[in-house]
């Protein structure tokens, strides 16, 4: 018997903006009992598992596989249960009675469901595949010192984005931090300069390690790429919208300094994340209401991004020739920072290219 794919053949898109705020509330205060609930759920899991040293990182592996197999399923059970209420309020067209039966077959549901929407099974796994290079070189943030820095400054930015922050203590502390970083590139580049052939002899060797093994990643996605419907209309499309901006000079930051940018990002970050959600909405009702698009809803997934990390800035700023003079006295206020412009980001992930 061929089955029938049921669904109302009007949609209304709701999103976080529309709900109320009792059902906000109630949401989050379910949320809140559902971490609790995890937490202690994972305690009891290597409680029982009593994994020693070796065993630590694989035994929470499995152990949240098997708790995340266990809410996947119920959330798929809540789904099914608010399905089968939505459409059991449909009527039958010739005999204008309820027949919910007839509507909502679980079967097909679930078909539709598990075509729709990619759960994945397992969300956590021991050993990830990394790109390693044979060639003995440690990078500069690689090192001990720089590791713990990170940390550290990663800890600042947070404290930035505090209301009641003393802006002067916290400009002093953060450029402290700057200055321990420029002191390290400084020294690095020192080394380097005392020993210049064997550095660029170990540049030789690790371009010529890590770029056929990145090579072979990044052209394996590429090519699945291309071979996407659409993908030759969005190329058009992006030329059209940027060739003429493209050629235009590059824009700069209002700022200098890395402690100001950092503190621009940080206002940006709150009025940048709910306009990228709010094209994600308008993607997702010209899909619904659109009947010549093959894109659909949903198809363009949207994923707010950290701000680029503070070291990560220093990093790329202290190596431009504008900021020779800051490597060279390691003074941050030296730094030229406007440049840089993709500190508060977004990820968007086009599911289809079809429209």
């Amino acid at each position: 018997m061929k089955r029938t794919k049921i669904y109302p053949t009007t949609t209304t898109t709701t999103t976080t903006s529309g709900l109320d705020s009792a059902s906000l509330d109630s949401s989050q205060h379910g949320l809140a009992h559902l971490i609790q609930a995890m937490k202690a759920t994972m305690t009891s899991c290597l409680n029982a598992k009593n994994p020693t040293e070796a065993y630590l990182f694989v035994d929470f592996s499995r152990s949240l596989n098997e708790v995340w197999g266990s809410l996947s399923k119920a959330a798929e059970e809540a789904l099914m249960d608010y399905a089968a209420k939505m459409y059991s309020s449909t009527k039958d067209n010739n005999t204008e009675e309820k027949t919910a039966a007839a509507v909502f077959d679980h079967d097909q549901f679930k078909d539709d469901l598990h075509a729709k929407v990619s759960i994945r099974k397992n969300i956590a796994t021991t050993c990830p595949p990394r790109i390693e290079s044979l060639v003995q070189w440690v990078p500069p943030m690689a090192e001990a010192n720089m590791k713990a820095l990170k940390k550290k400054m990663a800890k600042e930015s947070i404290l930035m984005a505090q209301p009641n922050v003393n802006r002067e203590q916290m400009k002093q502390t953060f450029n402290n931090s700057l200055k321990e970083q420029l002191t390290h590139y400084h020294q690095r580049m020192q080394v380097a300069n005392a020993n210049e052939t064997e550095v660029i002899k170990n540049c030789v060797d690790l371009v010529a390690d890590l770029n056929p093994k990145f090579a072979r990643v990044y052209s394996a996605t590429g090519l699945m790429v291309k071979s996407e419907k659409g993908y030759a209309a969005f190329c058009t499309l992006e030329q059209e919208l940027f060739t003429v901006r493209n050629a235009e000079p590059k824009p700069t930051q209002p700022v200098n300094a890395v402690y100001d940018l950092q503190e621009l990002s940080i206002v940006s970050k709150p009025i940048m994340d709910p306009l990228m959600l709010a094209i994600r909405d308008i993607v997702d009702r010209v899909c619904v209401t659109s009947t010549e698009l093959t894109l659909e809803v949903g198809g363009v997934a949207w994923s707010p991004a950290p701000l680029k990390r503070t070291v990560r800035i220093t990093e790329k700023v202290a190596l431009e020739p504008s900021s020779s003079e800051a490597l060279a006295t390691e003074n941050p206020d030296a730094l030229v920072a406007g440049g840089m412009l993709d500190t508060v980001r977004v990820s968007w992930l086009v599911v289809g290219r079809g429209g």
